[in-house]
């Protein structure tokens, strides 16, 4: 059975997850370690737009609350962003260690999705 937006669990995943993007995308903006990692990643030229979608998907998701048509545009954004750093990481050779928190993440937003769905 599909999570429940209404469920006390479905809401701190979703917090705890939004807290997480929220930390990454800053990150993503400001931090000469995510410029570095980017970098190795070949994708210097999306460090801002990664960074700023996913401040936009933090929105998305905190508003899906009350607006679950945002909460999902935001899940399922995050779960492609997600899927994309999968694809990123196989081609640069990364291992499981760094390509889990892709996974793990993308994952619990494609979860995320379908209790938003759920309550639209």
């Amino acid at each position: 059975m599909p999570p429940s937006v209404d469920n006390l669990s479905f809401r701190i995943i979703a917090v705890l997850c939004a807290i997480s993007f929220l930390i990454y995308s800053i990150n993503c903006l400001i931090s000469a370690h995510m410029k570095r990692e980017f970098a190795r990643y070949g994708m210097e030229r999306y460090r801002r737009l990664t960074g700023l979608s996913q401040l936009i998907a933090v929105v998305g998701l905190s508003a899906g609350f009350v607006f679950p048509l945002a909460g999902a545009a935001a899940a399922a954004g995050l779960t492609t962003q997600m899927l994309l750093a999968l694809a990123v990481r196989r081609r640069i050779k990364d291992g499981v260690r760094e390509s889990l928190p892709a996974f793990i993440f993308g994952a619990v937003n494609a979860w995320l999705l379908t209790g938003f769905l759920r309550a639209v």
